[in-house]
């Protein structure tokens, strides 16, 4: 996917082509945006797993939170 910025006439925003594979300016795929996040997530929900759990019925919202340890490039790196 460019970064090209393209201007339409509200004219054509309804216009998704009328022949089969005609080009349109709304042929797009965001797959390989997203991609990296989607592959991540198997480790972050382990990372999450993984955490220390602590049962604090009662307790304000704030305090059943435990600090957990985590290095900058846990659970996945991001770029």
């Amino acid at each position: 996917m460019s970064d090209t910025r393209l201007r339409l006439a509200p004219r054509t925003w309804g216009k998704l082509g009328n022949k089969p594979g005609e080009p349109t300016p709304w042929d797009q795929n965001f797959e390989t945006v997203f991609h990296q996040a989607d592959a991540g997530f198997p480790a972050v929900i382990d990372w999450l797993e993984g955490l220390t759990f602590e049962a604090r019925p009662g307790q304000p919202r704030r305090s059943r939170f435990l600090p957990q340890p985590a290095a900058s490039t846990q659970p996945i790196q991001f770029d």
